[in-house]
């Protein structure tokens, strides 16, 4: 239909700033275009999504953010609708073994905080599993990308295996679960007492497992990682030689896993203490938490504002689409955590990630309808 509005306009809208007169003729247009109605839906939706995910912020934060949304907003073709990544990581059941192929990623993933911006969103991992390495750290600042600059990133001319002068691997520890019987069992191996749901629904099946305590590394290849800033058009940010000097080393606690499975679900906890990150001598965190903001596509004016209000010794930065629809940040506990959900062949699955203190848990699940799911959540002490 012909005189339908833009993002810019339906936002405007929303927000309360257009004069009285055209806020009445868009209203009359949106009563009668399906389309424009739609959109502005999608806008909604959005802007709440992007409350929620800043609201436990320090200010400063939140307001640099905001500006970056605001400028993704703009360049938003007005045909971009929402999409879920949800269904490209589900799978079938949920496996007490698929915690051995999580925990070496977890593991150099907390390490990679401060680097975030040399792994150029790699368009091979799952949301779920990405979502997993965010809670390995003390606090998240969740940065929305545009999908222009996911797309860039992801056609960049650029071999990632050369970012690294020795690649992610596990140094200490063993990589096997180790199956106990009970989670009384499983204190006494990891040395602090698990936390547990109180489901509603019958239990018929539980599984409890410990990984070991264990110690990550990897080190980065300066000239490689400048040369893909370089290919991503970041020219205003120079990595230091001792970023590559030694390896970036992450020692992980050990963890405690626990299934529960009863007639037509099943959940998953997993939980755990954040790792100790070691950095070579002589890397400044802000300098390159400033080029993880440039890679994700922030003007330099952002990024630096944004860069001087982060704690970089504890946070992680975590790009996600901005388009995105099957994430949203919830309260669990009255600490905030991020749910992932999404269907798979007639099946719900879900999975939420908060932190509480020093401690992570990891909550995954099928079966069960979101209240359920996050009752179950609230429930864990």
């Amino acid at each position: 239909m012909t005189g339908c509005y833009d993002d810019g306009a339906l936002r405007a809208g929303l927000d309360g700033e257009l004069p009285a007169e055209a806020l009445r003729a868009q209203q009359a247009h949106l009563a009668v275009c399906a389309a424009c109605r739609a959109r502005r839906a999608e806008l909604h939706a959005l802007a709440d999504q992007t409350t929620l995910l800043l609201h436990s912020l320090p200010p400063d934060v939140p307001a640099a953010l905001a500006a970056v949304r605001q400028q993704i907003d703009r360049e938003r073709p007005a045909s971009a609708g929402g999409r879920s990544l949800y269904r490209q990581s589900s799978q079938r059941s949920i496996s007490m073994t698929s915690t051995r192929v999580w925990r070496p990623w977890m593991g150099w993933a907390a390490a990679l905080a401060v680097v975030v911006a040399l792994l150029a969103l790699p368009p091979v991992r799952a949301a779920a599993d990405q979502l997993l390495n965010i809670f390995r750290v003390q606090n998240v600042v969740f940065v929305p990308v545009s999908r222009e600059r996911m797309e860039q990133l992801q056609q960049l001319n650029f071999d990632g295996e050369t970012l690294f002068v020795t690649p992610p691997q596990q140094t200490s520890g063993s990589r096997e679960m180790r199956r106990v019987a009970s989670l009384d069992e499983a204190a006494a191996l990891v040395g602090f007492t698990p936390a547990q749901p109180g489901l509603s629904r019958p239990i018929t099946q539980t599984e409890f497992a410990v990984s070991d305590r264990a110690t990550f590394e990897f080190q980065v290849n300066v000239e490689s990682a400048r040369e893909l800033l370089r290919l991503a058009g970041v020219n205003d940010v120079v990595l230091p030689d001792a970023l590559g000097a030694a390896p970036i080393v992450a020692a992980m606690s050990p963890a405690v896993t626990a299934r529960y499975a009863g007639d037509g679900y099943e959940v998953m906890l997993v939980q755990g203490v954040s790792p100790q990150v070691t950095l070579p001598d002589g890397v400044e965190m802000q300098q390159l938490g400033y080029a993880a903001l440039r890679m994700l596509g922030m003007d330099a004016r952002q990024a630096a504002t944004l860069a001087a209000q982060i704690d970089w010794r504890t946070t992680l930065v975590f790009p996600f689409p901005a388009d995105i629809n099957s994430l949203r940040q919830v309260s669990v506990g009255g600490a905030p955590g991020l749910l992932v959900s999404g269907e798979y062949d007639g099946e719900r699955y879900q999975s939420l990630y908060w932190q509480r203190g020093e401690r992570f848990y990891v909550l995954s699940g099928r079966g069960l309808s979101t209240d359920a799911f996050l009752a179950a959540a609230e429930s864990v002490r």
